[in-house]
């Protein structure tokens, strides 16, 4: 993440509103109202995610296991750790740490729906944060790759 941010120097404006006109029990109504529409918000993205892969592991007999938990670790990062641990079987040491580091990186579509759905306001472009994101995974699973062959041989 941070060899992403020297190489990219991205920069965002973020719009702050204007609260010095409002009352008190406006600001205050609005602000509960807006944290429980982001709770429910973030919660159902989880949740949609979750079904998502609790639907595809009955799918798990028409896919090769591998894709399947790769699909989960790149969808839903809690569920695809959980069930990583099966892609260890299937793959190297070496390849299955640089996965785990590459998705753990990414950090799952999942959590990029909840952090676009709370940064709306924030100027930055859903499209090139995704990209971006790719990026840091595929530069994540290199160096981790590397790395394990420098460490453990």
């Amino acid at each position: 993440a941070i060899l992403y941010a020297l190489v990219s120097k991205v920069s965002f404006t973020q719009k702050t509103a204007d609260i010095s006109s409002k009352p008190f029990y406006n600001i205050f109504t609005e602000s509960v109202y807006e944290s429980i529409l982001s709770v429910m918000s973030l919660c159902g993205y989880v949740i949609f995610f979750s079904v998502v892969c609790e639907f595809l592991k009955l799918l798990s007999p028409f896919l090769p296991p591998y894709l399947l938990y790769i699909i989960f670790l790149f969808s839903e990062i809690t569920t695809g750790v959980f069930n990583a641990a099966a892609l260890g079987t299937v793959l190297s040491q070496r390849l299955f740490f640089a996965v785990l580091s590459s998705a753990v990186s990414f950090s799952g579509i999942c959590a990029h729906m909840q952090l676009i759905t709370l940064n709306k306001q924030s100027g930055l472009s859903p499209a090139r944060f995704i990209t971006g994101k790719w990026w840091q995974s595929v530069t994540s699973f290199f160096i981790s790759y590397i790395v394990y062959g420098i460490i453990f041989g």
